[in-house]
């Protein structure tokens, strides 16, 4: 068998028998490089709920239309509440909507030991799903592998799911300790909406979060109801993205 470096020592002659396998093989190199390219963006487009544009569909895996009826992205940087997309599910669960541009925030002055790419971006976190039957607001719908949610993010033993929008790509990396909690980002945002995992691993003395834009293909949307309407918001508008 004629290795690549053999066939690149002795191509000189066009007619040879070596050239015709120099020339077979890089036309099979360069096939197979095309169909690794491909692979890589169909994978990428595949695994992300939420488009670059604003689009975000998926499945609720425990939907039922007697517990809610409107899935709402509500814009936790805003005062008002501010609603970014909303939509029916199909009886499937199934659902689908286009989420619109949330208040912007600077950057900002990054925290010890966390690096920014871009001080200048700007980013908006559209936060988690809420579920509403027909007005009122009944609890959480979560990309996650957890099995219970309160709305307390850094309180959860799992992973969860974000979505974040940002004017520019830039990277975060880096990782900041203070008391008794470490907060870990490897996030390399591309302008447009963003999946953001958080990764969290809590005890009664410290807890460890780990924000990253790698979500794990095995999460779910999952349906966690909440009692009170009043606490659904007030519990995420205390937790969330540090910048």
């Amino acid at each position: 068998m004629w290795s690549l470096d053999t066939i690149q020592k002795n191509g000189a002659n066009p007619k040879s028998h070596k050239s015709r396998n120099k020339k077979n093989i890089m036309k099979i190199l360069k096939t197979v490089s095309q169909i690794l390219f491909l692979s890589l963006v169909l994978v990428s487009c595949n695994n992300a709920d939420v488009s670059l544009d604003g689009t975000l569909q998926g499945t609720i895996d425990n939907y039922s239309t007697s517990s809610f009826n409107i899935v709402k992205c509500i814009d936790l940087g805003s005062s008002n509440e501010s609603v970014l997309g909303s939509c029916t599910p199909a009886s499937s669960g199934k659902f689908s909507m286009t989420l619109s541009i949330p208040k912007l925030n600077s950057m900002g002055n990054e925290p010890t030991g966390v690096t920014v790419s871009d001080k200048n971006a700007q980013i908006g976190t559209g936060g988690i799903l809420l579920a509403y039957k027909d007005a009122n607001v009944v609890g959480y719908v979560i990309k996650t592998d957890i099995s219970s949610f309160d709305g307390s993010i850094d309180e959860i033993n799992g992973n969860l799911v974000l979505f974040m929008y940002a004017d520019r790509s830039v990277t975060i990396k880096g990782s900041e300790t203070s008391g008794s909690s470490t907060e870990t980002y490897d996030l390399k945002l591309k302008k447009g909406w963003n999946e953001i995992n958080f990764k969290v691993s809590a005890t009664s003395s410290k807890s460890s979060i780990s924000i990253s834009s790698t979500v794990p293909s095995n999460l779910k949307w999952k349906y966690f109801s909440e009692s009170s309407s009043q606490t659904v918001i007030s519990k995420l508008k205390i937790k969330g993205v540090r910048f």
